[in-house]
């Protein structure tokens, strides 16, 4: 080779080297083995010690490789594939996922993309395996397109444009559909076009499954209670004979531009007004630990901004209905987002405010104290790191690898991940982190505004310079107090009347406190220093009277807003942030509770807290007012659509005006006053039984002197008498039609209600669980699967729990030329579920019950929240702790008599019916 040519090559390698900085590949977990058969048909394995085991099935196909006469077509496929193949008959599928305790629904189990489309199963254990890849299998090349079936699911596929696409298009959606106007993916949305659907043939969709549904372009995922040696026979068992095609693997689009010039536009009806800002991060795609850590640095930039948000919002008392900053994700490209929605007459101010924060953010940056708020959840994913990795179940394993393979990343190695964290918090220094929040808020951003009817666009649009000009004004400096208050400590410790285990494995402590609190340790031996603390009542709304339910609505906030002790509010929240503590309260109909998740270092200050709420309650009277402000305008908002009337007026019509349940809108709801609101906190925080559980790795001699030190000795006088009664009308409408849709669809409601005095048990409770499951069932099965009327029918309780009634409806989007139909296909769903049900649909939703119920016990926030409630109704904890024997205990016959009682001749039937609004 000539010399000089080599010597230009390596002069080039080396200015190559001297141009582009070096970069830290992410490794690969190694527990993961990837694969590929003669015919090149990729695999994923990872076998895991848990016993559910979690199969996908990956078709590098999606609307993007649909020609224009094939619009839609890759999704009517996926439907297909639960409507008859070689060895499953029409639905038969569906039945067997069922049956092994999966679940089945819309959206569940699968869904198609741009470039792809993906097909779900999560079985409870490795029993039923090769049922569900016999399915797979079928799904390669053994599907049928009968014309009866493709016909029936046509009907299906317009209910899920019915269910997707609304004649008034939200506001994100218009912005959407302007990003993407001059790109590929504008002609080639996933549903496809009405039209296309409607003319698709049973030859032409088996046309384009042949030509996409070949070895070399699926890839399969086996994650769960599976062996490397069974996951590799399964695979070479079921798929080996599936022979090549010669269509090659498609090749996705290079980075889209996106139209990102300013927006702006009336939002939808129920929307409110906003102001945004969108700011371009570049590509999302992550390959280095150079990106992975400048994408965690616009994270921690992003929860920065919004702290400082809305820290400035609570202290000018500015009224708003929605605010955050977040990372947002459009196709190939990454941007932070950040936005804020308010009432339109609030335009000026909240547009000021959010610039002028921005500006002081970017020239000042944030403090020591603010940054180390944010980097506790960092450094806990980095102490747990291991622990959280044994925990993450099968379907999170195999969602990782599908998103994973559709965005051509790595899935990293636990001694990566680790590496990865603690390469971000060495960098992470306040001075890093303000350089990295000055050059995100010096970016370029584009404008998007979301009108109000009441406003012009043509004024909204001219103001745009003076929204560039306030934005590159120089910043105030914000003072952030450095807040380190001590917790008030009672004097005067309360007494413990009894302790003992009252059961084992779980183990579970009772106190007895003389206060009447009852407190339950249910200690879970895991090794995570994460506690939750869960103190509840029953009463809520039904321990008031009903001139306090327009200050109870607001109640919670108010108070969190108001702050605890010593603290406001904005000290109260920096302090949550800072022990990397969360705090809520919530009043339900039935029953009222206080929240708290906290670190076993910080578990004192957490009992402190529910002292603190309980006896020292703060309330701001501007928040009063702002929050107030606030809830009025999202009443508005909400009963300006079509849905909120409808709610409204079936509430009228049900309720009595003294009821809990009874809408309460705007236009007859007084402002509640300071004295209202501190009337809600006595009667539902001073007085009353209370429960305490407390779910953890934490020892009782740990939590006992706690209990005397901060809840024993919370002084709770006896509660009033409850009502616990939906109070509803004694003239209720048999039918209600209102002709008020402004999509072109109608939607029905057929409602059940009955009186039920007797006491209900946690069997009972389990029942009525299973009972909603197979209505559900039946009702998909009938409504979707059989006659095609809508895509997603829903079966929805609105029991409440220890009220003496029942009350269900069964929901349907449908073709306003079915309404006669859909009303007829319900009744049969109802009439069947009270004339016969068998022990083996019984068996199939009690299995589908303990397979849902049994994460529970590693999901402590979630046994928290459930032990509450099984105590404070008095349903008992035995059902919790023995799952399997009282889901395995119901019988058909008990079912079905439960049935008669909810759906009978003795139930009150209303039937409810929105139709497509009269033009003119």
């Amino acid at each position: 080779m000539n010399t000089r040519i080599m010597a230009g090559l390596v002069s080039l390698s080396l200015l190559g080297c001297v141009s582009h900085h070096p970069t830290t590949p992410l490794q690969a977990d190694q527990r993961w083995v990837t694969g590929q058969l003669e015919n090149g048909l990729t695999y994923h394995l990872y076998p895991d010690h848990h016993q559910p085991v979690s199969i996908r099935f990956y078709v590098h196909a999606g609307s993007l490789q649909e020609s224009p006469e094939q619009s839609g077509y890759a999704h009517f496929v996926e439907h297909m594939a639960f409507n008859g193949s070689i060895h499953y008959q029409h639905n038969d599928v569906i039945k067997m996922v069922q049956q092994t305790g999966a679940s089945f629904g819309a959206d569940l189990n699968a869904f198609t993309s741009y470039k792809e489309t993906v097909y779900s199963l999560d079985l409870p254990d490795n029993l039923a395996i090769d049922k569900a890849l016999l399915w797979f299998r079928d799904i390669a090349d053994g599907l049928h397109f009968t014309p009866q079936e493709v016909e029936k699911e046509k009907g299906v596929i317009m209910g899920e444009f019915r269910y997707r696409i609304s004649d008034d298009k939200p506001f994100e959606q218009k912005f959407y559909e302007q990003l993407i106007a001059k790109t590929i993916y504008a002609q080639h949305d996933v549903l496809g076009t009405r039209d296309s659907v409607q003319q698709a043939t049973p030859e032409r969709l088996k046309t384009f499954y042949q030509t996409w549904y070949q070895p070399q372009l699926t890839e399969i995922v086996i994650t769960g209670n599976v062996t490397l040696e069974q996951g590799e026979k399964w695979i070479q068992e079921y798929f080996a004979d599936w022979q090549a095609g010669e269509t090659l693997r498609p090749v996705l689009p290079s980075q889209t531009k996106l139209d990102t010039q300013d927006f702006i536009d009336y939002v939808a009806t129920g929307e409110h007004p906003s102001f945004s800002l969108l700011i371009d991060r570049g590509e999302h795609r992550i390959t280095n630990h150079e990106q992975l850590i400048n994408h965690r640095l616009d994270n921690i930039a992003e929860q920065l901004i919004s702290y400082r948000l809305a820290a400035e919002f609570n202290q000018a008392a500015q009224v708003h209905t929605q605010l955050h900053t977040i990372s947002y994700r459009i196709l190939d490209q990454r941007y932070s987002l950040i936005s804020v929605a308010f009432p339109y007459q609030q335009r000026g101010m909240v547009t000021d405010l959010t610039l002028s924060t921005l500006s002081s953010l970017r020239d000042f940056g944030v403090s020591e104290q603010e940054l180390q708020a944010v980097l506790h959840s960092y450094q806990d994913d980095l102490l747990y790191a291991t622990q959280n990795k044994h925990n993450r179940l099968p379907p999170e394993h195999a969602n990782d690898r599908v998103w994973a393979i559709s965005n051509q990343e790595v899935l990293q190695s636990d001694l990566d991940f680790q590496y990865g964290l603690k390469q971000l918090l060495s960098k992470a220094s306040v001075e890093e982190v303000n350089r990295h929040l000055k050059q995100l808020l010096r970016s370029d951003a584009t404008i998007i505004i979301g009108a109000d009817r009441q406003e012009t666009l043509s004024k909204l649009t001219n103001q745009r310079d003076h929204i560039q000009k306030t934005k590159q004004r120089r910043g105030i400096k914000t003072e952030i107090a450095d807040i380190n208050p001590a917790l008030y400590q009672p004097i005067q410790q309360g007494e413990i009347i009894s302790s003992q285990s009252i059961h084992t494995d779980p183990d579970i402590v009772h106190w007895q406190l003389e206060n009447g609190v009852d407190a339950y340790l249910l200690r879970t031996y895991s090794g995570k220093k994460k506690l939750q603390l869960f103190y509840s009542s029953l009463g809520g709304y039904a321990a008031l009277p009903n001139d306090l339910f327009y200050a109870t609505d607001i109640s919670p906030t108010v108070l969190m807003q108001s702050g605890l002790g010593d603290m406001n509010g904005a000290q109260t929240d920096s302090y949550l942030k800072r022990k990397n503590m969360s705090m809520a309260t919530f009043i339900d109909t039935t029953s009222h509770w206080l929240r708290l998740e906290m670190n076993q270092k910080d578990l004192d200050e957490g009992f402190a807290m529910i002292h603190q709420f309980s006896t020292r309650p703060n309330l701001d009277l501007i928040k009063l007012d702002t929050t107030n402000q606030q809830h009025r305008a999202n009443l508005s908002q909400f009963v300006a659509t079509p849905l909120g009337q409808l709610i409204k007026t079936v509430s009228h019509d049900s309720y009595n005006p003294s009821s809990a349940h009874w809408f309460r809108d705007t236009q007859d709801q007084p402002i509640p006053t300071a004295d209202q609101v501190m009337q809600v906190h006595q009667q539902l925080f001073q007085q009353g039984n209370f429960t305490l559980v407390i779910v953890g790795d934490v020892t009782p001699s740990t939590i006992t002197p706690l209990l005397r030190q901060y809840i024993a000795n919370i002084p709770l006088a006896p509660s009033q008498p409850l009502r616990l009664t939906a109070d509803y009308s004694t003239s209720i409408s048999s039918q209600l039609e209102l002709p008020i849709n402004t999509d072109n669809h109608t939607l029905i409601v057929h409602r059940y209600i009955a009186a039920d005095s007797s006491v209900k048990s946690a069997k009972t409770v389990f029942l009525e669980d299973m009972l909603y499951r197979l209505a559900t069932q039946r009702l998909l099965a009938n409504i979707r699967e059989n006659k095609g009327l809508d895509y997603t029918p829903e079966v929805i309780p609105l029991n409440k729990d220890s009220e003496p009634s029942s009350d269900w409806s069964f929901i349907t989007t449908i073709d306003s030329a079915y309404v006669e139909q859909t009303q007829q296909a319900v009744q049969e769903v109802i009439e069947s579920l009270t004339q016969y049900i068998s022990q083996e649909e019984v068996q199939t939703v009690a299995k589908q019950l303990i397979v849902d119920l049994k994460p529970l016990q590693d999901r402590p926030e979630q046994m928290a929240s459930m032990l509450s409630r099984y105590l404070i109704h008095g349903y008992g904890i035995e059902a919790l702790m023995n799952i399997e024997d009282t889901a395995n205990s119901i019988r058909a016959e008990e079912m079905q008599h439960r049935a008669k009682q909810m759906f009978g001749d003795t139930s009150i039937k209303q039937i409810s019916i929105m139709t497509p609004k009269q033009s003119g």
